[in-house]
């Protein structure tokens, strides 16, 4: 649960979700969707639409997180697609019943579930697109998309999962992604360190390197030292790369 919670936030909480709410959020108080633009003034509209866009963001985000840990997908394509049917399940009940519950008055036309569905759908395939298309941060912002490291060349389309940790295995390295699953490379240990190029991590170990966002704690164990996974694993600190433990703030 703790790797759930970890590309929950990792997902949500970006410049680019924030962007998007704010501009969706603009257009519904501006355009008055389902009604609300002949029952609700400008102000009421923005007061009123602001709380459930924000929580479509969440929705948005819980969606994405849930199919990267349970429902593994074999491109960014079918993340875009299966996450957004999670999206309309998990969001379309509350758009549907705010917007009948005559909260916001009597609307002059009946509001239809298949009309909520396609809402939903629509909402959540424009973010998921967005994402695709822009990485994590929008171009809007100034920010280049991030290229992915090297090492993911060698592996079968892993869709959004990011590696997590590389661990030597004999004359292979174990590769473990986000979603759980792991993949055996013929390579040395240090060329494939070496093709993590900038990403976000560390050796912890001589046959082990972590991804940052992976580590939850480090913790002392007698006379030695483990770095405490999101998954639960624990993972050797040597001397050696102690330093790179205390300098990520772990120790």
């Amino acid at each position: 649960m703790k790797d759930f919670w970890s590309n929950f936030r990792r997902i949500t909480f970006t410049n680019q979700n924030f962007f998007t709410v704010f501009l969706v959020w603009v257009i519904c108080a501006f355009l008055g969707p389902f009604g609300t633009y002949e029952q609700i003034p400008l102000l009421g509209r923005a007061i009123y639409w602001g709380p459930l866009v924000a929580l479509a963001l969440l929705g948005s985000g819980l969606s994405c997180a849930i199919a990267l840990q349970w429902l593994p997908c074999r491109n960014q394509t079918e993340h875009v697609l299966i996450s957004s049917g999670v999206f309309v399940i998990l969001f379309s009940p509350i758009m549907f019943v705010v917007a009948s519950s005559g909260f916001i008055g009597n609307l002059p036309n009946p509001i239809s579930l298949a009309h909520v569905l396609a809402t939903a759908f629509a909402f959540a395939c424009v973010l998921g697109v967005w994402g695709v298309l822009f990485g994590e941060q929008a171009v809007l912002f100034g920010e280049e998309p991030k290229e992915r490291a090297r090492l993911y060349a060698r592996l079968p389309d892993v869709g959004l999962n990011t590696i997590v940790r590389i661990t030597v295995q004999d004359h292979y390295v174990d590769v473990r992604l986000s979603d759980g699953c792991s993949h055996r490379l013929l390579m040395r240990f240090s060329d494939a360190v070496n093709e993590m190029d900038d990403a976000d991590g560390f050796c912890v170990h001589r046959s082990h390197w972590v991804s940052r966002d992976a580590v939850a704690q480090a913790v002392k164990d007698g006379q030695k030292e483990f770095a405490i996974l999101t998954s639960g694993e624990r993972i050797p600190i040597s001397k050696t790369y102690r330093q790179n433990v205390v300098s990520a703030g772990f120790l």
